[in-house]
């Protein structure tokens, strides 16, 4: 039986310790004391050094686990998933943070939408300092989400929704492990497995609620996998690969407006321009050259 009242942070490490005590950190400071704290160590050749979170370790609500040997994210974040005796769980990535009212809206949100598959919320977004900058990716994105202060996001008009610029940041999001059930993090993929998930449960006929509230600090640094999987351009393959496949399960199921829109990539495709515009502005013209094979190509 899963604890309904209690909310399980786990959180997938591999290295960053210093990022790392900041996000436990966060969690206890949280203005309820209804938690537990799971960390999943996939570094197995270069683990924590646990004399830095021992502090931590003394409370009984907060455990960690090493790996055997490194999992990889679809697999960690499905143990995260999996290991939970709680109804509620946030993988909380290890280089964020969360703002000191994230669970009371976590709460709020799942009493007002009971059947919900997920919570999620709106994000600052901090660099490696932990101060607050501003991103015209994440700017532009909020355009696309639906308006209310809480908001679901259900069948084909939440999936076009989506399509049309992935509002979700992933890390924001609780999952309510009732209803996700055994629906789990896809090992084909490193940067879209969050947009495939929630793909999969909309297609199940269950749905997202987001809150208006900016309750989660998302870390964006050179070093992160977002910011690595942009330079090589693994995530635009990969988002340009899973529009392809959504569009065809879309034309499948009847909802043509998304497989319309999953079909021309618009986003993924103007991502690239603004990335290539930055190029040029910076010299960079290899890059520029290799993002703009990749917009014709597709």
């Amino acid at each position: 039986m899963l604890e309904k009242s209690f909310i399980t942070f786990a959180i997938p490490y591999y290295s960053k310790p210093k990022y790392l005590v900041e996000a436990i950190e966060s969690v206890f400071s949280q203005t309820c004391e209804t938690w537990r704290i799971h960390i999943f160590d996939d570094n197995p050749n270069n683990p924590l050094d646990l004399d830095l979170i021992n502090s931590y370790l003394e409370d009984s609500r907060v455990t960690y686990s090493l790996n055997s040997s490194n999992l990889g994210i679809a697999k960690n974040w499905n143990q995260c998933l999996e290991s939970a005796k709680t109804d509620l769980v946030t993988i909380l990535h290890s280089d964020d943070c969360l703002l000191p009212d994230y669970m009371e809206m976590i709460y709020d949100s799942a009493s007002r939408f009971e059947e919900a598959s997920a919570y999620f919320c709106q994000t600052e977004i901090i660099d490696s300092k932990g101060n607050q900058i501003f991103s015209f990716v994440d700017f532009v994105k909020r355009y696309f989400r639906p308006k209310g202060d809480l908001f679901r996001v259900e069948g084909e008009s939440g999936l076009l929704s989506l399509l049309k610029g992935n509002y979700i940041m992933c890390p924001t999001i609780c999952y309510k492990m009732s209803k996700v059930k055994k629906l789990r993090f896809n090992e084909r993929w490193l940067m879209v497995l969050d947009l495939d998930f929630y793909f999969r449960v909309l297609l199940s006929g269950n749905h997202l609620v987001g809150s208006d509230k900016p309750v989660y600090k998302y870390r964006r640094h050179k070093e992160n996998q977002t910011s690595i999987l942009n330079d090589n351009l693994k995530r635009f393959k990969e988002e340009i690969d899973i529009y392809a496949s959504i569009s065809k399960d879309c034309v499948d199921i009847g909802w043509n407006r998304a497989a319309k829109v999953a079909r021309k990539k618009q986003i993924v495709k103007a991502h690239l321009i603004f990335l290539s515009l930055k190029d040029l502005l910076s010299l960079r013209l290899r890059s520029v050259t290799k993002k703009l094979r990749l917009i014709l190509q597709n």
